[in-house]
């Protein structure tokens, strides 16, 4: 049943931060170098961003922002009038404890982790906080909670946890909220992510769509090479 609202939603920043904007009221600590994202430059953005023309948009994993500037910057060069939610809880994934040892290590030795803080300081040097909705929350909970609200979105980009479990349930939670004529992108369909295979695969058969996918040059810290993504359109 959906929460009943007083007035109409304006913008889900509105709901998450009321009248408290999250880029002053936070710690700012751009990434310093610059981080390059992963594979965020990947044309199927820009494609979908210029033919779509979504004006509700949520990105479910940010951690340094890297896509979530890029998605951004490509909201502005199509004169679009939109909003991009960004849910993350900003604490890292499995990889952080396993592959970036070093670097959560120097966090740690300051007391607390920064990922937040980044965050906010790389969408603040890149211009575009005033289009950006960080929401820090699990994307189990974001998801429900936008349930409740009755929110739809045009455009969802899934990149949060890649193991199998997690990808299904954000699947299975996320999918019913795309606005009719909506579009859900999912990240890093290929080796050595089985799991995001599998998970997106066995979901399209469980709903019945048909997984398009998009495979092209995109570019990361790692150096550039062809990534695909798999795209499911609103029943």
């Amino acid at each position: 049943m959906n929460a009943p609202q007083e007035r109409p939603l304006r913008t889900l920043r509105e709901f998450v931060w009321g009248q408290t904007d999250p880029f002053k009221a936070f710690p700012k600590k751009p990434s310093e170098p610059p981080r390059q994202g992963w594979y965020s430059d990947h044309p199927v953005f820009e494609h979908l961003i210029s033919t779509k023309r979504p004006k509700r948009l949520v990105e479910v994993g940010s951690l340094f922002g890297g896509s979530a500037v890029h998605i951004a910057k490509l909201l502005e060069k199509h004169d679009l009038d939109a909003e991009l939610t960004c849910v993350d809880t900003f604490l890292g994934s499995r990889e952080t404890f396993f592959e970036h040892r070093a670097a959560r290590e120097q966090m740690l030795s300051v007391g607390r982790y920064h990922f937040f803080d980044e965050f906010l300081g790389n969408v603040e040097r890149a211009g575009v906080s005033r289009m950006i909705n960080p929401f820090v929350q699990t994307s189990t909970n974001a998801a429900r909670i936008f349930a409740e609200l009755g929110v739809q979105f045009d455009f969802i980009y899934l990149d949060a946890s890649h193991e199998y479990l997690d990808v299904l349930c954000d699947l299975r939670l996320w999918y019913p909220l795309l606005a009719p004529g909506g579009v859900l992108v999912g990240d890093d369909f290929e080796d050595p992510w089985f799991g995001i295979i599998r998970a997106a695969m066995e979901f399209a058969d469980e709903v019945g769509r048909p997984l398009q996918l998009s495979k092209a040059f995109a570019s990361s810290p790692a150096g550039g090479r062809e990534n695909t993504k798999f795209m499911l359109t609103a029943a």
